[in-house]
């Protein structure tokens, strides 16, 4: 799907710009819907023993990655509140899942059973994540508090 999205851009041109924005918006959900299947499917797996948290985590990491890269995609075509909304938002889970995925690293170490290099990876991608949502939402104007 990404290769899908990939060509579409190339294509961009020659397209009326509302054909273009109903494509992108079609492909972004269809990626949507396959990646939440996905995720269901490891989560089941976890659920039965045949697949470790990390990997659960890291799998949950990687789309919101891939959506944070197809907001910025659908940016020109959505309401600014909109585009906002979900950027902060995935910012936000992003940071859950990198904290869980910390945490569960942290224990293995602590177990004796990853080396402590996994474990400041993990770190480091975490304080990445933390920097990128807190300077967006330095950059970001706030709406009117509502009295």
């Amino acid at each position: 799907m990404t290769a899908d999205l990939n060509r579409l851009k190339l294509l961009r041109p020659h397209f009326p710009a509302e054909s273009y924005s109903g494509l992108l918006q079609k492909l972004t959900n269809e990626r949507h819907d396959a990646f939440s299947q996905l995720l269901q499917m490891q989560q089941e797996k976890y659920k039965a023993g045949a697949l470790p948290l990390d990997e659960v985590l890291a799998a949950h990491e990687t789309v919101l990655n891939t959506e944070l890269i197809h907001l910025e995609l659908l940016k020109p075509y959505l309401p600014q509140a909109e585009y906002l909304s979900r950027r902060r938002q995935t910012l936000e889970e992003r940071c859950n899942i990198l904290k869980q995925l910390y945490s569960a690293f942290h224990a293995q170490y602590e177990a004796g059973a990853i080396p402590q290099e996994k474990v400041l990876l993990v770190r480091q991608r975490l304080k990445q994540a933390e920097d990128a949502r807190n300077e967006f939402i330095r950059s970001t104007p706030q709406p009117p508090q509502s009295e």
